[in-house]
């Protein structure tokens, strides 16, 4: 085992959602596969991939305490959210931050945008890094057992998903265009 791949390992998950469109299941399966080869231990893939994809909440969260409260006030914003959705997006994360979070934890790409909403929403950091670290708990070591036992297989998975990747976010951001404009058509009439 080479002393990068644990490095490579922890900058793949701390990237991953926000510079990188891509999971970081993703890489943690790839360092499961590594694993069943030898070439990594678990235990260093286990910290690497905690503490990377921990570090990358963090950067999420912390990026929606510090710009979150000015993007709410901003009068389009407002607009475009409606006075009515932002206070219920506020009571919902009163009531039910904790789960939304801990459940964020198991939906692929919905994590970084959750984690940044949970931070512009004034949500207390110790209960997130509790709700989260627990979430990691669980998944890191499941997702890297998943590489370990189906190596090959999720590769080859991988490699197909990869190959659709753009064709996901092109239909992806025609949806959210789309939602956009009736919005926009709507907000007219």
């Amino acid at each position: 085992m080479s002393p990068g791949e644990p490095l490579a390992l922890f900058v793949a998950c701390l990237v991953s959602g926000l510079l990188v469109p891509l999971p970081e299941d993703v890489a943690l399966l790839v360092a499961g596969w590594q694993v069943r080869s030898g070439h990594l231990s678990f235990v260093a893939a286990l910290v690497a991939g905690y503490a990377g994809t921990l570090g990358r909440d963090l950067v999420a969260f912390g990026l929606g305490a510090l710009v979150g409260p000015a993007l709410e006030r901003h009068p389009r914003v407002r607009r475009l959210l409606g006075e009515a959705r932002l206070a219920r997006a506020h009571a919902l994360f009163e009531q039910h931050g904790h789960r939304m979070l801990f459940f964020t934890r198991f939906a692929v790409g919905l994590r970084a945008p959750l984690y940044f909403v949970g931070g512009s929403l004034a949500f207390p950091i110790r209960r997130f890094l509790l709700v989260d670290a627990l979430g990691l708990a669980l998944t890191v070591p499941v997702t890297l057992w998943l590489g370990i036992t189906f190596g090959e297989d999720a590769a080859a998975g991988l490699k197909v998903a990869l190959a659709h990747q753009r064709a996901v976010v092109g239909i992806a951001i025609v949806c959210v265009l789309a939602w956009w404009l009736a919005q926009r058509v709507r907000a007219r009439a």
